[in-house]
């Protein structure tokens, strides 16, 4: 990629230079002004590498500073062109060491602005700290407050992003600026659990705590217009000139409005026999659980549940349309989602309990959806538009929790990762997901060690990643070349700032002793939801403390979960804790059906469910942001959001 941009960028100065004559010459006040208006013009009509051409005509025919201010000019055209590799070129081709402080700072700008494109917003906050919106000329001053915005919110860091628009809106002045800043800002509020919500309340009432409490009422209410309205109404008592009140308040009411008629029949096709079907019954009963809960609701619809097999699947489609289905949950298989998914068209919406893999008419990645134990296997899809529009995809997905896993380290401050993960397809998914986030945003993978399934002593990967038989192979060399015993304690390695441990609970409650054993229990280990069964066992998993994962609100919040939760506890105790988590699945299945429009429509909206918060991405895809827990006396504790970066 950085080879094509870069020769892309040779040639356009070749042309550039072919038509301005090889040696620069100086353009008449005239001519100057022409080629400074064209070159707007070309900008604002969307023609940025046209543009860009001329602002680089402008700066080989100025001298510095000029000539740098129109370089970052051009640069910053190729950015808004898409071509982030032509302009991180051209600043390092064309930009000296030595800059006035003026063009180093919109330098600087440029810099976090790349990062941002190039999805880095922890690379964008270190270059922005607080103090340089203050340290500035009053423009450059707003730049900085919005890419901190920008970056804290591509972090996921969405409160820290809430307080900086609300004090970003105070020195905005053009009315279309204003709006599009309270936009973003409720975005940010919008993809915040009810619980951060209220935790993050101000005790007094102010335009945060408006914002906030806002937030928990579209979340709990989104899907009752009527009672959104009427607790709306009581809002605006309390806010009456609150900065959300002339635009979101309405927008949200005609959301509610407009996303509040569901479908009148949903039918449900799962495997219900053959090697699925305990994990099938799961989320039948979680889906079930979840619409008798719904029994107030005058707009719940009718039900019906349907077996689907992987080798006969548009039987029970076309079967399950044919009876009037106006919306489609399943399949679970991921053989016959691919089916659902190499169609051209859907005639109803269908929320598919896998994902497709990469391309449905190529062979299949070789494994079966719940081969590991009721895990959701997942894959990169492909771009939208190879799929049925109407087609949505939802997944409890381990690589989502992989990259999750290594975007939390980095908030945390950690650079050197080493691994541990069992051999085999899955251990490969997980391990490789963490490894290709964290090299992404910039972190650096020392060792990658791999165990056993069985995993009956996991010492040995444990001891050749903590570089302790090397240590010992020392001692045995002194001891050779001295001829005597020496007394030796081993070392570990000091260069790792943590683990990423990709394990089931019965492995993972061998890896935290032996750091201990080995003199390595200051290092952070961090793990997918995998190392906890989704039930408290506190004698066991006393040896995981210390250890923090991500996971759903059902298994590490229950006293916050959905009084479901407690109906399926009751009601199937043999089934779990196996199969607690597709329970969840299930009812949050059912309480995606009359959300997903919204959901589409307005992607910045989450909706909080069992299994995480919920939203859709640009590929009908149903993205999961997941609670943080720790071990603390083998119980998963809590953990707060990620500290603001400074």
């Amino acid at each position: 990629m950085r080879l094509r941009n870069s020769v892309v960028l040779v040639l356009g100065l070749v042309i550039l230079v072919t038509g301005c004559e090889m040696v620069p010459r100086a353009l008449e006040p005239e001519e100057r002004a022409a080629v400074e208006q064209r070159a707007a013009a070309l900008r604002s009509e969307g023609r940025f590498r046209e543009a860009a051409v001329e602002f680089l005509r402008l700066a080989r025919a100025s001298a510095p500073p000029v000539r740098h201010q129109f370089v970052l000019e051009a640069a910053s055209a190729y950015l808004e062109e898409g071509d982030v590799g032509a302009a991180k070129d051209l600043i390092a081709e064309e930009l000296p060491e030595k800059l006035t402080p003026e063009i180093e700072h919109r330098l600087t700008l440029m810099r976090a602005e790349i990062a941002l494109v190039e999805q880095r917003p922890f690379d964008a906050l270190s270059l922005l700290p607080p103090e340089l919106k203050t340290a500035q000329p009053s423009d450059i001053g707003l730049l900085v407050a919005e890419l901190r915005a920008r970056a804290l919110h591509q972090s996921e860091q969405y409160l820290a992003a809430v307080s900086e628009r609300i004090q970003l809106e105070a020195s905005l002045t053009n009315p279309g600026a204003v709006t599009d800043n309270r936009r973003r800002l409720w975005s940010a509020v919008s993809r915040m659990f009810p619980a951060e919500l209220r935790a993050a309340m101000p005790s007094v009432p102010d335009v945060m705590s408006g914002w906030l409490e806002l937030g928990v009422i579209a979340s709990e209410l989104l899907m009752q217009p009527d009672a959104l309205v009427l607790e709306i109404g009581r809002w605006r008592g309390l806010y009456p000139g609150h900065p959300a009140n002339p635009e979101i308040v309405p927008s949200l009411i005609e959301l509610a409005r407009s996303g509040a008629a569901p479908p009148s029949k949903v039918v449900l096709l799962l495997p219900l026999d053959g090697p699925f079907a305990a994990a099938a019954a799961a989320v039948r009963d979680g889906f079930l659980a979840a619409w008798y809960d719904d029994a107030d609701n005058p707009r719940r619809p009718e039900v019906a549940v349907q077996t689907m097999r992987s080798e006969d699947v548009w039987s029970p489609y076309q079967a399950a349309v044919g009876s009037g289905a106006e919306f489609i949950v399943g399949p679970l298989e991921r053989s016959a989602v691919d089916a659902i998914a190499s169609a051209d068209a859907l005639p109803v919406p269908t929320l598919a309990l896998n994902y497709a893999t990469v391309d449905a008419r190529a062979p299949r990645e070789a494994d079966d959806p719940f081969a590991t134990g009721g895990v959701v296997t997942h894959s990169v899809p492909p771009p939208a538009r190879d799929r049925p529009e109407l087609l949505y995809q939802f997944a409890l997905s381990p690589e989502d929790e992989s990259r999750m896993v290594a975007k939390r380290a980095w908030f945390d401050g950690h650079s050197k990762a080493a691994v541990i993960a069992p051999e085999g397809d899955w251990g490969n998914r997980v391990a490789d997901a963490f490894v290709s986030e964290w090299e992404r945003i910039g972190g650096v993978v020392l060792d990658v060690r791999r165990f056993t399934g069985d995993a009956a002593d996991i010492s040995a990967p444990i001891t050749a990643l903590l570089k302790i038989d090397a240590s010992e192979a020392r001692r045995r060399s002194l001891s050779r070349i001295i001829g005597k015993k020496v007394e030796f304690e081993p070392r570990r390695r000091q260069d790792l700032d943590f683990l990423f441990m990709a394990a089931f609970p019965v492995q993972a409650r061998q890896i935290r002793p032996l750091l201990k054993f080995y003199h390595a229990e200051d290092v952070p280990v961090y793990a997918t939801s995998h190392v906890y069964v989704g039930m408290p066992d506190v004698d066991r998993d006393t040896d995981q403390d210390g250890v923090m994962f991500p996971d759903m609100p059902w298994t590490v919040a229950p006293d916050h979960a959905s009084p479901i939760r407690e109906q399926v506890v009751s009601a199937w105790p043999k089934s779990l804790p196996a199969y607690l988590r597709l329970f969840a699945f299930g009812a949050d299945a059912y309480g995606l059906v009359p959300r997903l429009k919204t959901l589409k429509e307005r992607r910045y909206i989450e909706y909080a469910g069992a299994t995480g918060a919920l939203s859709v991405d640009g590929q009908n895809r149903i993205e999961r942001r997941l609670l943080w827990a720790k071990f603390e006396s083998g119980v998963p504790r809590l953990l707060s959001q990620p500290p603001p970066s400074q």
